[in-house]
């Protein structure tokens, strides 16, 4: 009888992480030139996206990194708000 063994590797691997002002800058870089830090201020303290069941970015030191996913979020909130972020 032949010994049959499953394996299983794990790699750690490290997520990309954003600061707010790389974000702002993204959206501006997509065409949303009057996003700023103030709205995406307001964007996370109303969707309290610094909670961590929400997954949305970690606390290193003195700074708070956003994950991809919170990149995601803001690209979709300014989308669903274009007359906001976008000029006339």
């Amino acid at each position: 009888m032949i010994d049959q063994h499953e394996r299983v590797f794990l790699k750690e691997i490290e997520r990309p992480k954003h600061l707010p002002s790389e974000i702002v800058r993204k959206m501006r870089d997509e065409g949303y030139s009057t996003f700023s830090l103030h709205y995406h201020t307001l964007l996370w303290k109303r969707l309290d996206a610094r909670r961590p069941d929400k997954g949305y970015g970690v606390q290193i030191v003195n700074a708070w990194y956003w994950y991809d996913q919170w990149v995601d979020e803001v690209r979709k909130h300014c989308k669903e708000n274009e007359q906001l972020y976008s000029p006339i």
